[in-house]
């Protein structure tokens, strides 16, 4: 077949019973343009392959050790897939492939270099070299093009961090290298999402300069088990993941946030991080077992009832607790909402929750609104939800409800920031009581010690304690003046 273009040969099963055995004599159609071979058999590609007009090249899971030999004419190869070939031990010249853009190496475990040439493509755009658990060398330097994607998570044995020519877009990496990364921030300022999976450093801490990338979109921050606290966040962040970070306790979040939050299997999350997650954000999961208070309709199962209080209640903040069965593994998984008004046509609404691997019962809360298509809402409508799990191993055990109006929102916020309150007051009552105190020792001391009680007579004594007095009262009214000032404000 000399005038094959292309070439896809699929791998029926994973027992191993479908192996193909391939001549060496076997010839591939010199004018393949896609060749696509899952599981490949074969230790090398045969000495006659020629790849000059080869556009993708997707060799996934082979059997390969290495591809062919010297500098081949690669000018129309734009994507090679070599992912998870756990024998490859090395790559070809690629300096010829120079309008290659995707390049995927993830899983190939025996790699251990990538070859300078790939360091020069620049028209490169999507580089994955993920679990090369032997990788140990890369180019110094990569000339990606503008707003690429690098991953490089579970390179363990990787001894240096390239440069890059050009600012990538996202970035994919273990927390071991979070101190190998250059800390100029105008270098990530474009960076738009960026992942951290843990690795055996163990990082307690994130980088301060994350508060920085005023461009960050999405952070995902995955299996960091040390990790405590999240630093400040840039305000421009709209998706935060951090899955799996058994430590972590506090979380900084701020009001006026508008973001997708999940904190699966995050079990010490204190309770100032729960109440800024529940309360800030418009969609969230994390552990937990009871409906938050400010869902004021509830209801055991997966459905429930509500009467609105006006027309204009049209928008809805929704809780619902779900229980993984045991010794299952839940992957992401897709929850649906169905409303109805006075038993009318069921309206749906479907939420993506990543909820994979979750140990326990976990809070998924989101957000939906009624349009005006979906019927007039008067005093006495009945507004039905009932919440359904596409995935069976994942039961919903309670359901609440928040109606959403001017009211809720300015309480919302009243609530916050009393909330917030405490750790400056309590300091404030803190100094007070350690001026007091301190000017109570000093004055006791001078006018009841022994040597020095005997010089002054008994109404000198009354009135060094009367002084006493005026001095605790001008401080307790400095106090709450200042209380009162911090109020108004």
């Amino acid at each position: 077949m000399p005038n094959l273009r292309f070439l896809r040969v699929h791998k029926s099963k994973d027992d191993g019973n479908d192996i193909v055995h391939i001549p060496e004599e076997t010839e591939f159609p010199r004018r393949l343009r896609l060749l696509h071979w899952k599981a490949y058999p074969s230790k090398c590609l045969p000495p006659t392959f020629h790849p000059e007009y080869l556009v993708e090249f997707d060799m996934q899971f082979s059997k390969l050790e290495k591809l062919w030999a010297g500098t081949q004419p690669l000018t129309n190869l734009r994507k090679m897939d070599l992912s998870w070939s756990l024998e490859l031990k090395e790559l070809p010249d690629l300096s010829k492939a120079a309008d290659l853009e995707f390049l995927f190496l993830c899983g190939c475990s025996s790699l251990a270099e990538i070859p300078s040439s790939i360091g020069n493509l620049d028209k490169l755009y999507w580089l994955d070299m993920s679990f090369c658990g032997k990788l140990q060398a890369v180019p110094t330097r990569f000339n990606l093009v503008p707003d690429a994607f690098l991953n490089m998570n579970g390179c363990s044995q990787l001894r240096n961090f390239p440069e890059f020519s050009t600012n990538i877009r996202a970035l994919v990496i273990a927390d071991t290298m979070l101190k190998d990364l250059p800390e100029p921030v105008n270098l990530w300022s474009p960076l738009v999402g960026l992942s951290i999976y843990g690795d055996d450093a163990g990082i307690k801490e994130l980088p301060g300069w994350i508060k920085d990338l005023h461009g960050l979109e999405s952070l995902n921050v995955q299996y960091c088990s040390k990790l405590a606290s999240l630093p400040e966040l840039p305000d421009s962040l709209e998706r935060l993941i951090v899955n799996n970070c058994e430590s972590l306790e506090t979380v900084s979040l701020d009001i006026d946030s508008d973001i997708y939050c999940n904190f699966v299997n995050c079990f010490k999350l204190g309770r100032e991080a729960r109440r800024a997650i529940t309360q800030l954000s418009w969609k969230a999961c994390l552990p937990g077992s009871n409906i938050p208070a400010e869902f004021d309709h509830r209801a055991i199962g997966n459905s429930l009832t509500i009467r609105p209080l006006s027309s204009d209640s049209r928008r809805f903040r929704l809780c619902i607790v779900v229980d993984p069965e045991p010794q299952t593994e839940v992957d992401a998984t897709e929850l649906q909402c169905r409303m109805r008004i006075n038993k009318g046509c069921f309206i749906y609404r479907n939420v993506y929750m990543q909820l994979e691997f979750i140990q326990a019962e976990h809070l998924c809360l989101f957000c939906t609104e009624l349009e005006s298509e979906h019927g007039w809402l008067e005093q006495d409508n009945e507004i039905m939800f009932e919440f359904i799990s596409t995935y069976h191993e994942l039961d919903i055990v309670e359901c609440g409800v928040q109606v959403l109006t001017e009211e809720t929102e300015r309480r919302r916020r009243l609530e916050f920031d009393q909330a917030n309150k405490p750790s400056h007051d309590s300091s404030l009552n803190a100094e007070l009581c350690l001026d007091l105190s301190t000017l109570l020792r000093i004055t006791l001391s001078l006018l009841l010690e022994s040597d020095a009680a005997s010089l002054y007579s008994d109404s000198e004594l009354h009135m060094g304690l009367g002084f006493l007095v005026l001095l605790i009262f001008y401080k307790s009214v400095t106090f709450l003046c200042t209380l009162s000032m911090k109020d108004s404000f």
